[in-house]
């Protein structure tokens, strides 16, 4: 009898071990982007000089994410300190954690302080019983009973309106709107953000070019974001230097003008944009980015366990000093990407 194909038998094998291969597959995606994240153990915590809570958003960047808990693990290493990272959806959830963390009596907290109404009440009430709070967020607060260490949005934008001021002198742009500006505007959040970024931007570029920059702040929340940016792009003829405060938006921003201009794109338009990501990077590569800039994930999160052990030793926090926050990425003179930390 001849043979001809597989057997109903050694098909049903084959598509169950497909299936197993699959799901295989999808676990050990959601084991590596949670194995950072260990289960508390209160007798393991007993071993050391501190037990810190580090609570991350759930919605946060996988390598962003990765990089902050490093951050924290590596400075937990040299202050004896035990760092139990939990996850928050919300931020409902997350007054919810911090809530439970003061009751259990930890010795500091350390999250992304998004409301402040809420935030002042839960530091204030975590201070009363001498716990720590600090926030990494990019909402620095005026508050005594809250420890701000994240980079503000203000610091972003003057470091950046610095270098296109340079870039400005040397282009010697001097027409209306000749420096473009796109924000990411969806809701209340991203305006407060936005004043700050504006307020920072005007505060580095010189006077002499405040009057040539031109902010567009963008909702492009349910829309194509190409679409979107192309037609500011499209009416903005004028625009020389283009910054974009947002790693949607710069690539975005990227893709429309390099389609646009070609090998022209040097003589014509000079990018600067926001996230590290590989993408961005190759664009850099490329010459379509002149830079980009982003926080220092790993930074922020080693400086938020370095503030938690100072406030909690009644030190003052000068975490500047400890680690810069603030990355710079460009092509160097010889061709590669080139990564700069600065202090700000």
């Amino acid at each position: 009898m001849k043979y001809d194909g597989m057997s109903e038998m050694s098909k049903r094998i084959l598509k169950g071990l497909m299936v197993f291969i699959v799901v295989l597959s999808i676990m050990l995606v959601y084991m590596s982007m949670n194995a950072s994240i260990k289960a508390f153990d209160k007798e393991e915590a007993k071993n050391y000089n501190y037990h810190f809570q580090v609570v991350v958003d759930k919605d946060m960047n996988k390598k962003n994410r990765e990089e902050l808990i490093d951050g924290c693990l590596d400075a937990s290493t040299e202050h004896n300190a035990y760092i139990e990272i939990i996850e928050a959806t919300d931020n409902s959830n997350k007054a919810e954690i911090v809530d439970k963390a003061i009751y259990a009596k930890v010795d500091g907290i350390a999250y992304n302080a998004e409301v402040q109404s809420v935030a002042s009440e839960l530091a204030k009430k975590a201070r009363d019983v001498d716990i720590p709070v600090v926030n990494y967020g990019m909402s620095a607060y005026n508050d005594e009973n809250i420890y701000n260490i994240h980079t503000t949005p203000y610091d972003v934008a003057k470091i950046v309106a610095l270098d296109a001021k340079k870039l400005a002198d040397k282009k010697k742009i001097i027409k209306h709107n000749s420096i473009l500006v796109f924000l990411k505007e969806c809701d209340e959040k991203d305006k407060k953000i936005n004043n700050r970024l504006v307020k920072g931007f005007l505060k580095g570029i010189s006077s002499e070019y405040k009057k040539n920059v031109k902010f567009v702040r963008v909702d492009a929340e349910g829309y194509d974001v190409n679409s979107k940016l192309k037609s500011h792009i499209n009416n903005n003829k004028n625009a020389k230097i283009v910054v974009c405060f947002d790693e949607e938006y710069t690539n975005a921003a990227s893709s429309i003008y390099s389609n646009k201009y070609k090998n022209k794109l040097k003589d014509k338009i000079t990018l600067i944009g926001y996230g590290i990501t590989a993408s961005n990077e190759e664009d850099v590569k490329l010459g379509i980015i002149k830079y980009l800039f982003s926080v220092n994930k790993h930074s922020l999160g080693y400086n938020a366990v370095n503030g938690l052990v100072a406030a909690k030793k009644n030190n003052d926090i000068d975490l500047d000093e400890v680690s810069p926050i603030f990355r710079k990425v460009k092509l160097s003179s010889k061709g590669k990407i080139e990564f700069n930390d600065i202090i700000l």
